[in-house]
């Protein structure tokens, strides 16, 4: 199997792994500049050999898909496949009534995730939003939610409540108690925000189904992991390894 070059562009950070014949290997990341260029993409990847297909979940703006495609066309001439959201595959039915709506990035860890765990799941990614989606054993997609994710809620603070300090608010709590003083108070409630969701959604699912894998990726999976009640699987390449299914798929 020849190398194919996997790539996940999120909102603020690009992560990328190879896939060839021993399956997916060590996955890189690194932070771009919002006003990237091609250099960006070509200093990461100039010494990579040549991969003999690119495939990218892409949820940044426009303008950064327009720099990714035009930095591998620059290093390789090739062009990308670019995984978007269907109505159903890869062992799927997707809920969404415009399949295309769920991003890719969500649509891609359901399928790392169903393909990993084979059950009924709860797939949350903990990064810039917080997205929490559902998937029954079938692989029927049961639908998910969507929350602000803690850097988000805290941003929004800040822009809101000129009173409420929200810069020096980057120690975290080691408890969800009431804080006692407004740092710790910022820190402490949009921990529990997004901790409560999750552990709700963990256990109305398992009210269901007493059989209920969570799985969890993100950039901030491991601090909202520490305050979890429920047990999960913690896997940061989720969506990474969902390209890989879709890679496999196509050289089957």
């Amino acid at each position: 199997m020849a190398k194919i070059l996997l790539i996940d562009i999120g909102n603020t950070s690009v992560k990328w792994a190879l896939l060839d014949a021993n399956g997916v290997q060590a996955m890189f990341q690194q932070r771009y500049p919002q006003e990237s260029d091609t250099t960006f993409f070509t200093e990461q990847w100039k010494k990579l050999e040549k991969p003999s297909n690119v495939i990218v979940s892409c949820v940044a703006n426009e303008a950064i898909w327009s720099v990714l495609a035009a930095a591998v066309d620059e290093l390789w001439n090739l062009n990308i496949k670019r995984v978007l959201a269907e109505g159903a595959g890869y062992g799927i039915t997707n809920a969404y009534s415009k399949p295309a709506e769920l991003g890719s990035d969500r649509w891609c860890a359901l399928i790392g995730a169903y393909k990993q765990a084979n059950s009924h799941i709860v797939v949350i990614d903990c990064g810039s939003a917080i997205t929490i989606d559902v998937v029954n054993a079938s692989g029927e997609h049961l639908g998910g939610y969507i929350l602000p994710g803690i850097s988000m809620m805290k941003k929004s603070l800040g822009i809101y409540t000129a009173q409420v300090d929200v810069e020096s608010s980057g120690a975290q709590s080691d408890s969800l108690l009431p804080a006692k003083s407004t740092s710790e108070c910022v820190n402490v409630a949009v921990n529990l925000a997004a901790v409560s969701l999750i552990d709700t959604v963990i256990k109305q699912q398992q009210e269901k189904n007493t059989h209920v894998q969570c799985l969890l990726t993100g950039g901030d999976a491991d601090l909202i992991a520490k305050y979890l009640t429920a047990e999960y699987i913690k896997i940061p390449d989720l969506v990474i390894r969902g390209l890989a299914v879709v890679a496999e798929s196509e050289q089957a």
